[in-house]
């Protein structure tokens, strides 16, 4: 009775279920086939396979191999036998991202695509693994369960599955975000309390809108001399002078420069990372001149701003971090993905500061993230998420240069200096929007695509978002970005 039942269902479902897992996997089956050894009882699980003996052993008393799911269980154990290729294309990948490869995440991965195999020939078939709660086992006596497996091969695989990437892709992403997931590998660490920083980046702000550059007049920053006036009012007359000479000398020397392209300000600000709240300045490997300004400042901003600002700077902390926490690793999938880059094991700095850049936050290959949490900078809630990834992503600039200049000098052509940036604009809004639908990106909401950005947004829109959706390969959508918005010959 077992057998005529589920051979009916292979001779009508089989094919379409075959030449999904065949494409999915990217592997052969047999012309032969496989054997399938019917018997009452088989073992705990209902069923097995020998990787030795390429033989399969089902039960044809258990409920959960009967009918529809002893379909699937003849697609899932036969797939065990390209256990030994998938743990090495897996391990390719992870050597390449330096992380281990989970042991229960091929068996899942099996749950996952066997299960989707039959769905998509009966949409309205429960996978087993769902059916039966699988996901709470360790599959394999892993660290990582596989509950907590089944959110990214929804977030990663599925996409796949879908005809979003190549395979290797796809994998390189799961082992990426299970890095992740094991808690060995954050996302991002977010720092609050760092005193020096935030006073040398006030003192910058306010030093801007002294020297009475046009910049200091943006919504991230321009509160800043208001607030200063209002601390001022708690200090002594001598306080308020010697604070008003520290400003004086940042409006006439550090905040005329940009620390985005400015690497001596770079210097200090990565000086300043190094320093705790106590630690005293004097050793600093930065400019005597700019140390001695600090030093006599400090006390007057611990006095009249520090603790409201750190205090700001916590909250911001409080209200990011569960969307991180919610739906970081389904965005870091994405741009990782979709950009073919790997995210650093210790994932990436974010050094809190009220006042940043006029910009609103900003980022350094020496000082790591700076992230602005000023009310009015716009980089709260969901923008303040992709912000952090957006800076992040700044860290991959060399990379992009190199392959962009790669397709251009093919055609004879040089990028231009604001295609990176505009990318970065682009996926970040576009990586959040694919982790919550709702969001609408920063770039759209202050319309920065109307603005400095305006002659990119249609090749952008034209090819980067289609390959993004899912279409084609990164390389073949640099190669024609870079040709439309030089003028080149498309490709």
């Amino acid at each position: 009775m077992w057998r005529s039942s589920v051979e009916e269902l292979v001779d009508r479902h089989g094919r379409t279920i075959l030449d999904f897992i065949t494409r999915a996997y990217a592997l052969g089956w047999p012309a032969g086939g496989y054997p399938v050894h019917v018997s009452a009882y088989a073992n705990w699980a209902g069923a097995y396979s020998s990787t030795r003996s390429n033989m399969l052993v089902v039960s044809s008393l258990d409920k959960a191999t009967q009918g529809l799911r002893g379909l699937e269980t003849i697609f899932h154990e036969p797939m065990h036998q390209w256990d030994n290729q998938v743990f090495a294309a897996l391990g390719v990948q992870g050597k390449a991202l330096k992380v281990s490869v989970p042991r229960d995440l091929p068996h899942a991965m099996i749950f996952f695509t066997a299960g989707e195999a039959v769905r998509r020939a009966l949409p309205e078939y429960v996978p087993t693994a769902d059916a039966f709660d699988i996901w709470r086992l360790q599959l394999s006596g892993s660290s990582l369960p596989a509950a907590r497996l089944k959110p990214l091969l929804q977030q990663i695989w599925l996409p796949y599955l879908d005809g979003r990437g190549t395979r290797d892709e796809a994998l390189a992403a799961l082992l990426a975000a299970a890095a992740q997931a094991s808690g060995t590998s954050p996302i991002f660490t977010i720092e609050t309390d760092e005193f020096w920083l935030n006073l040398h980046h006030f003192l910058y702000v306010l030093g801007r809108a002294e020297a009475k550059i046009r910049d200091a007049s943006r919504s991230a920053v321009v509160d800043a001399p208001a607030e200063a006036e209002r601390g001022a009012v708690t200090l002594s007359d001598e306080e308020r002078k010697t604070w008003a000479d520290a400003v004086t000398a940042y409006a006439s020397g550090l905040s005329r420069k940009d620390p985005i392209v400015d690497e001596s300000l770079a210097a200090i600000v990565g000086a300043l990372v190094a320093l705790d709240g106590g630690t005293a300045i004097s050793g600093a490997p930065i400019d005597s001149a700019a140390r001695t300004v600090l030093e006599r400042a400090a006390p007057i901003y611990r006095k009249a701003w520090w603790p409201s600002h750190r205090a700001s700077n916590q909250s911001w902390r409080a209200s990011i971090q569960p969307l991180i926490d919610r739906h970081g690793q389904t965005v870091l999938s994405l741009i990782t993905r979709w950009y073919g880059m790997s995210w650093p094991a210790r994932g990436y700095p974010v050094h809190l500061v009220t006042y940043a850049h006029p910009l609103g936050a900003y980022s350094t290959s020496r000082g790591g993230l700076i992230m602005s949490t000023n009310a009015k900078s716009g980089l709260q809630g969901l923008n303040g998420l992709e912000m952090a990834f957006h800076e992040a992503m700044h860290q991959w600039d060399d990379d992009v240069l190199r392959l962009l200049r790669g397709h251009a000098d093919k055609i004879g052509k040089d990028v231009p200096d604001s295609l990176p940036h505009a990318m970065i604009w682009m996926t970040a809004g576009e990586a959040v929007r694919g982790a919550v639908p709702e969001h609408v990106p920063y770039a759209e909401v202050f319309g920065l695509w109307k603005r400095a950005m305006a002659p990119l947004v249609v090749p952008l829109n034209e090819i980067w978002k289609p390959y993004l959706e899912g279409h084609g390969t990164r390389d073949e959508a640099l190669a024609s970005l870079v040709a439309v918005v030089t003028g080149g010959p498309r490709r």
